[in-house]
């Protein structure tokens, strides 16, 4: 806020002195009525009309997902721009995103008001794994919740046959749990594992999956 005197301004907010603001601008930094009074050479004074300051509050911060190809976030804001190593992607302006490099992911978020918040960093690494397209779509499995807390569940469309072999493991390749089933559901505890990002590999005769998950206490 700005008064059209360059001296002798006192500001109020909601009919009460703040301290020290005594110049020609003001920044209002809490929701309020504002008001401006000038005193002038002669000790003349008087006052301005209020200006009432609202605040809006910023979206909640956004949580960035990896499916094994793509980044995503679950924020429904209306504007979206990814940053990688806090540099921002150009045209990367969508709720999804396709990296090309490995590197420290954010996303900032802005909401109808205008106001926006960035997620925590998502740093995307190296992975030995592959995901070759050789299991059929009746032998395709759904692996959920993604984020997954406190349980990771892996659900065939069918129940298997033969034996699959279900792993979780890190990025680097190393299994953490193995579960042998011929179950169509299968529930994998994960109460001892850290948060973070890994895999869930299915093998077996007709079934090679491997899907991104990530485990968020």
């Amino acid at each position: 806020m700005s008064s059209n005197a360059a001296t002798g301004n006192q500001w109020y907010k909601n009919n009460v002195l703040v301290v020290g603001a005594s110049n020609a601008t003001f920044t209002a930094s809490e929701a309020g009525s504002y008001t401006d009074s000038v005193v002038n050479s002669v000790g003349c004074k008087t006052g301005s009309l209020a200006v009432v300051v609202t605040l809006k509050p910023s979206p909640a911060k956004p949580i960035i997902s990896w499916n094994g190809s793509n980044l995503s976030t679950n924020s429904t804001a209306t504007a979206f721009q990814w940053f990688l190593n806090n540099v921002s992607l150009f045209g990367a302006t969508t709720v999804s995103y396709k990296p090309t490099a490995i590197g420290s992911y954010k996303i900032q978020i802005t909401n109808v008001e205008g106001c926006n918040t960035i997620s925590d960093s998502f740093n995307l690494v190296v992975t030995a794994l592959n995901n070759p397209a050789t299991t059929t779509v009746n032998n395709m499995a759904s692996v959920f919740p993604n984020p997954a807390s406190p349980v990771l569940l892996v659900k065939f469309k069918d129940a298997p046959n033969t034996t699959v072999d279900i792993r979780l493991m890190g990025n680097d390749g190393r299994t953490i749990k193995l579960i042998r089933t011929k179950d169509k559901l299968t529930t994998i505890p994960i109460s001892n594992v850290p948060s973070g990002n890994y895999f869930i590999r299915i093998t077996g005769s007709n079934y090679n999956q491997t899907e991104g998950v990530i485990i968020s206490k």
